[in-house]
């Protein structure tokens, strides 16, 4: 047994015998009138008074002891010994712990005013009712579970215990939080924490410091690791490690000794470097949460003060950084309030620690504490305040309150909070969907169950939102900064299963879902694909949620998963194999990871095997192949099981005017049967055949052959054909429709589609005359205009006059050029003899226009624009000027690059933009002035660019004059210069006419400027001698 457990025990048993020897049969008020009477506080118990508790060594068997650090007598009061042994022993579930918290109880200070000795009594009393007057969790809005509170086994302490540290105010601390000594005590451990109030106070021979840290020393002695030089100590309670650090880790004060003018200040070593070492050996690297208790916090009070300095608490956290510390409960403010502090750990983490500040023990009729819960998962804190009946009457206490009356609330500012502790939260793979106003609907679409409760996210909140709905639950992330989850109810989601968590508010932005399923066993990756010709292993890993270290083992389904670990406990890794020789037709393989350790369930890992490709293609554009009654279109590859049978099948597919003719398998064999065992290609013989038509228009006019022919008109596709036509007599043969007037014997290939190939022959004498623009051209025939084909006729051998515009342009930005005509003359105006050519058709091209222009026209120049072909490439390039960087084009085309090329399929008009690419610096100066008459004077001022940048739009903004010598007035008679745009080391030169009378004899201009748009301004001063 070692030296501290031994202490705990002793401790623990001399306190029972105490408490059931020695019951107490005096209330704290009773007892206070003896000691007190009608005295004020400050009086008794003062250097130099008598004691407070003189008056109790009346009372028959009191017995009297000498307090050793003011030779006061005290009665009825033994030495301290350890307070906090009950705590530390009878905690009845070491997975749900319950304490309470108080700060600032300033015993004893009634008299003065501020905390009444029946107030000190009435907050004792509310304490000591938790967990045993049927309250429920859910008595605060906090969405607690609906559990009721349990006796707490502690009472901590975070400083202020006493007013000032003398007799009469520790005494009655000891009255109220120790067993034994008065009928109305808390009755709970007390685990003692000192304030500045406790150790601070102008005492004689520093007296009072040395009490309180006397006090502290043996209240505190049995704590499984003390610091003697500072009192600040520690212990476990379940998963967490619980710190008292009394004022601040690394404080000194030790009392203020008045016994020296002027008054000393003592001190007493630092307690940051045990605290270092508590942490490390106490905490090391498991990351289980470590809450810690102190006076000071990050309140305005405690910050802004000469409390402790900022560099007092970077000390402090510099310690505390890389360990998990979810909370920080301080007081010392007076006003309960809850602070974020961010901090960044040594690996670039930046994490958040909550500072839950205290109020007081009775100050103005009211008093506040915490009621604390901490289970494996969840740190719930409640904020309770109640109120001296006397003061408020009609308000019935104590109640849940929400913090934050004068300070920051907590996240979405309710009663209480509950902050999750139990590891990183991960995010649920889960789709969602609102459904209303205040419900969402999460749904797994995974092929695996999803292991819960979920928990919908929102980092974000209005104020007071979400107190929970009857029996919902809410945390948080961190109580001062969030996020907020909202908890669901179902602990797992089989695939396709949704739950829908309903708000008790309009929702905001939902932030994501989170899974609370605890430790785990996990697959990284759960699941494995192997692709043919499967001879790669793959390797996974084998861990815990948690990172915890337990047994796995592992079994296969499938006789050809070959697989090992390569570690007996977790974290492991898992290397899969594939043995083909084992094959058994499945695809698919299931890999069971499982622990002896039974609070781990089985995992399954999905061990898949991609199918051997199989491709089948044909030349023809069109074709499709059945396989295993399953109609593919062709080309098409699939992935089958290595060594499966399959059958395949084909035939000929008939569309409007197009024959997809199916010719045979490899082979020439109708039908296909194939087992795989390689990726391979087959070929299938497919030929596309395409309708040709054929005849005479009109009819009788002729006729036409096709060589080869065809007895029902298809053609295969890429064949080369000759087509023939004879003209009857009195027609002339004019063309193969849609094909070169005139060409006649005729080579054609037919493509993919059907074609209309009919022979068209045409009246002798009887001529047309088009454009390629159809309805929208013209023709001028013998000096006639036609607008769009035209017909005539001419004698045979009569010579005429034809012409066409050279240029159409239908609209802006848009024309058509003339290219020639279809017989091959290149001319728009010709002369046509009439002979067997009986179609002439003018072609044009179709051209854009493609404007640009520099914006602002001095910021650079821009080239590329004109007119081109439709369909054609044009390229835009910007050339900035001196002090101008190009921005990019835009308007009819977007782009920040220059040169720019585009397709130009419309009419363009862009500009190129240019800005300021510097900082200009302009100057104003006088240039020339002329008096034209005794009041009126025309000077030039000179605007001059002398910086690196352009001045865009520079204005001359106002302009005022003084008369330095000789008398007057002179005023600007007309408008301020138009803007205009300097580049670097341009000038501008502006004649303005003045009022200016003969008797000011030297004005002071002052010219206020600006440039960019306002993003540049300055002024100018220059003198002008009349």
């Amino acid at each position: 047994m070692s030296t501290r457990t031994t202490i705990l025990t002793l401790t623990l048993l001399l306190l029972m015998a105490a408490i059931g020897n020695a019951q107490p049969t005096q209330s704290f008020g009773t007892i206070m009138n003896w000691t007190n009477g009608t005295l004020p506080h400050y009086t008794c118990g003062a250097p130099g008074e008598p004691s407070c508790f003189t008056g109790c060594a009346d009372a028959p068997g009191n017995q009297i002891r000498i307090d050793s650090f003011t030779g006061q007598l005290n009665c009825n009061l033994p030495a301290p010994t350890c307070t906090l042994a009950p705590g530390l022993v009878f905690v009845p579930n070491q997975h749900d712990i319950t304490f309470l918290v108080m700060t600032d109880v300033h015993l004893r200070n009634g008299t003065s005013g501020k905390i009444t000795d029946v107030q000190h009594s009435l907050h004792a009393l509310n304490m000591r009712q938790m967990g045993h007057n049927g309250w429920r969790w859910t008595k605060s809005n906090a969405g607690f579970p609906n559990d009721p509170i349990a006796p707490p086994v502690g009472l901590v302490s975070t400083g202020d215990e006493t007013n000032d540290g003398q007799p009469t105010a520790l005494g009655a601390f000891r009255l109220l939080y120790e067993f034994g000594f008065a009928t109305d005590a808390a009755q709970i451990p007390l685990f003692p924490g000192y304030g500045n109030h406790d150790v601070q106070n102008d005492c004689i021979f520093g007296s009072c410091g040395y009490r309180m840290l006397d006090y502290s020393k043996n209240a505190g002695s049995c704590a499984p690791n003390f610091d003697p030089n500072s009192d600040n100590y520690s212990w476990d309670w379940g998963k967490y490690h619980m710190i008292q650090l009394n004022v601040w880790a690394g404080s000194t004060l030790a009392g203020v000794n008045n016994s020296y003018i002027p008054a000393v200040t003592d001190t007493h070593p630092s307690g940051l470097p045990w605290l270092v070492a508590d942490l490390a050996a106490k905490v090391g690297n498991s990351g289980r949460p470590v809450i810690i208790f102190q006076h000071y916090g990050w309140d305005p009070f405690s910050k802004d003060g000469d409390w402790w300095s900022e560099a007092d608490r970077q000390s402090f956290l510099d310690v505390i950084k890389d360990y998990n510390v979810p909370m920080i409960i301080t007081g010392h403010d007076h006003n309960m309030g809850s602070y974020s502090i961010q901090v960044t750990d040594s690996h670039g983490k930046v994490k958040t620690i909550d500072d839950t500040v205290g109020g007081t023990g009775g100050q103005g009729g009211k008093g506040e504490f915490f009621v604390v819960r901490m289970t494996d998962q969840f740190f719930d804190l409640m904020p309770v305040e109640w109120l001296d009946p006397f003061m408020f009457p009609l308000v019935a206490s104590p109640y849940p309150i929400e913090v934050g009356a004068a300070r920051p609330s907590f996240f979405n500012n309710v009663q209480g909070c509950r902050r999750w502790v139990g590891g990183e939260l991960g995010s649920a793979p889960v789709t969602t969907a609102a459904s209303g106003a205040q419900a969402f609907t999460i749904t797994n679409n995974t092929q695996s169950t999803l292991q819960g409760p979920f928990a919908l996210r929102f980092d974000s909140l209005g104020y007071r939102s979400y107190p929970a709905l009857p029996g919902q639950i809410l945390f948080t992330g961190s109580c001062s900064a969030g996020p907020l989850y909202v908890a669901g109810t179902k602990t797992s989601l089989a695939p396709g299963e949704s739950e829908t968590i309903t708000l008790s508010t309009t929702a905001p932005t939902l932030s994501g879902v989170v899974t609370l399923a605890g430790d785990n066993l996990q697959a990284t990756p759960n699941a494995v694909t192997f692709a043919y010709p499967y001879g790669d292993a793959q390797t996974l890993g084998v861990s815990t949620a948690f990172g915890a270290k337990i047994p796995v083992s592992i079994s296969a389904n499938q006789p050809w998963i070959n697989a090992g670990l390569d570690n007996s406990t977790t974290p492991a890794s898992l290397k899969i194999g594939i043995e083909t020789g084992k094959f058994n037709g499945s695809q698919q393989a299931t890999i069971t990871i499982s622990s002896s350790n039974a609070a781990y369930k089985s995992i399954p890992v999905t061990v898949s095997l991609t199918g051997v490709p199989v491709t089948f293609n044909t030349a023809a554009p069109k074709a499709s192949v059945t396989i295993d009654g399953t109609t593919y279109n062709l080309p098409v590859t699939l992935n089958f099981a290595y060594g499966s049978a399959h059958k395949a099948t084909a035939q000929t597919l008939f569309g409007a005017g197009v024959q997809t003719r199916f010719l045979g398998w490899p082979g020439n064999v109708p039908n296909f049967d194939f087992t795989v065992t390689a990726p391979v290609t087959y070929p299938v013989n497919f030929q596309q055949f395409v309708q040709l038509t054929t005849g005479a228009s009109p009819s009788g006019a002729g006729s036409m052959t096709v060589t080869p022919a065809s007895a029902d008109g298809y053609y295969a596709t890429g064949a080369a054909l000759h087509l023939a036509a004879t003209a009857n007599s009195g027609y002339t043969f004019n063309r193969f429709h849609n094909q070169p007037l005139g060409q006649n014997p005729l080579d054609f290939i037919p493509a993919n589609s059907p074609v209309d190939l009919t022979a068209e022959f045409a009246q002798a004498g009887t001529y047309t005359i088009s454009t390629s623009l159809g309805a929208n051209g013209s023709e001028t025939i013998d000096g006639s205009t036609s607008q769009g084909p035209a017909t005539t006729t001419w004698a045979l051998n009569s010579n005429h006059t034809v012409s066409v515009p050279a240029v159409v342009s239908p609209s802006s930005g848009v024309r058509y050029i003339f290219t020639g005509w279809s017989d091959g003359t290149q001319t728009a105006s010709r002369t046509i003899s009439a002979g067997p050519v009986t179609l002439f058709i003018a072609q044009y091209q179709q051209q854009f226009q493609v404007s640009v222009q520099a914006s602002p026209a001095a910021g650079g120049t821009a080239t590329g624009g004109g007119w081109f072909n439709a369909n054609a490439s044009a390229t835009l390039t910007a050339t900035s000027s001196a002090g101008f960087a190009f921005t990019g084009f835009s308007g009819d085309v977007y782009s920040t690059q220059t040169p720019f090329a585009f397709s130009v399929t419309q009419p363009v008009n862009a500009a190129a933009n240019f800005a300021p690419s510097g900082v200009p610096v302009l100057t104003a100066s006088a240039g020339s002035h002329t008096n034209t008459g005794t009041a009126q004077t025309q000077l030039t001022i000179v605007l001059t660019n002398a910086g690196q940048g352009a001045a865009a739009n520079a204005s001359i903004d106002s302009i005022s004059a003084v008369v330095q010598n000789g008398s007057g007035v002179v005023n600007l008679t007309g408008a301020l210069p138009q803007p205009v745009t300097l580049s670097p080391g341009q000038s501008a030169s502006f004649n303005l006419l003045f009022d200016w009378p003969s008797t000011a004899a030297r004005v002071a201009f002052t010219v206020n400027f600006s440039a960019n748009g306002g993003a540049y301004k300055n002024k100018g001063v220059f003198y002008v001698v009349r």
